[in-house]
């Protein structure tokens, strides 16, 4: 094995750091294995690099291969999208962060607004009171069993908001990576 390829290999492992290291090692040694068929071959390796295209470009070929595998949230697949749309270019510069970090927060936020009505209406009930959480609709500050249902009401609409968000950005990533394939295909 050359050193270009060395290199290559290098920093491909390095753009799919996010990536469990157990798909991030079987990925590299696929990639390395059909790099080793083509040098047997008898191609040389500028060859070879240039069917295969950039390390960044084949791994954000993986990184989106990996996002959209399962639309489910994880940290891991959060930084995965990091690392994605760092390789994705600027026609992506503005949709994907606010897509996935809307999505992300409002996920987020959903479940705490629900808690914060329980929780005021339950010290309610056990006759604490809460001036620090409050519900109030412009001038209008709602009572603690009003309260609970507008924040229950409000954080599942943010919960679902941010699971569509989430949907978009891996519909996204899907998007970009089927781009990618048909360029390289």
């Amino acid at each position: 094995m050359t050193m270009e390829t060395s290199q290559y290999l290098e920093r491909i492992e390095r753009y799919l750091r996010p990536l469990p290291v157990a798909e991030r090692v079987d990925i590299v040694a696929e990639i390395k294995s059909e790099m080793l068929e083509l040098e047997a071959a008898g191609m040389p390796p500028q060859e070879i690099a240039a069917r295969l295209g950039t390390p960044e470009e084949l791994a954000r070929g993986y990184l989106g291969e990996a996002i959209v595998k399962s639309p489910r949230f994880s940290l891991r697949k959060l930084g995965a999208v990091a690392a994605f749309y760092s390789l994705a270019g600027a026609a992506w510069l503005f949709i994907l962060p606010v897509t996935s970090i809307c999505g992300v927060s409002f996920m987020l936020c959903g479940p705490l607004a629900a808690l914060a009505g329980i929780v005021k209406f339950g010290a309610h009930l056990l006759g604490f009171e809460m001036p620090w959480v409050v519900f109030q609709i412009g001038g209008y500050t709602l009572g603690p069993a009003l309260a609970l249902v507008c924040s229950v009401i409000v954080g599942a609409l943010l919960f679902v908001a941010g699971r569509l968000l989430w949907s978009l950005t891996v519909a996204i990533v899907r998007r970009i990576a089927a781009e990618k394939s048909r360029m390289k295909g």
